[in-house]
């Protein structure tokens, strides 16, 4: 899961969720905001992931970091991006991005689930 900015909604919810705790296989959300400051719900996040063995929290942090990009998700994960099921919701330019390098990285495209919005 990668949650950016206000993107991180959805994700909130999937992970309070007792299914979602019950579930045997691993997650890794990554909340990527532009500096801690901004990350609003990171305390939350936190305490979730320190409660479910299975579950990880990856905090991203734009400012200092950059975008995220095909090698920063490669270096999550033990095994090609391909064999992954992504979920994503944020800003368009990041999920452009995200479509992009997934795409490119053999991740099909059912295997990229995401949440549009547009705030006016």
């Amino acid at each position: 899961m990668i949650g950016g900015g206000i993107g991180i909604t959805p994700f909130l919810s999937v992970v309070a969720a007792e299914t979602f705790a019950n579930c045997s296989g691993r997650s890794t959300l990554t909340y990527s905001t532009p500096d801690p400051a901004s990350a609003v719900y990171l305390t939350e996040l936190r305490n979730r992931a320190e409660e479910l063995s299975t579950h990880s929290l990856v905090e991203h942090y734009s400012g200092e970091e950059g975008f995220i990009d095909r090698a920063s998700l490669e270096n999550l994960q033990s095994r090609p991006l391909s064999e992954y099921l992504f979920m994503t919701c944020g800003p368009a330019p990041m999920m452009n991005g995200l479509k992009a390098f997934l795409t490119e990285a053999g991740v099909r495209n059912r295997q990229i689930l995401t949440e549009d919005f547009e705030i006016r």
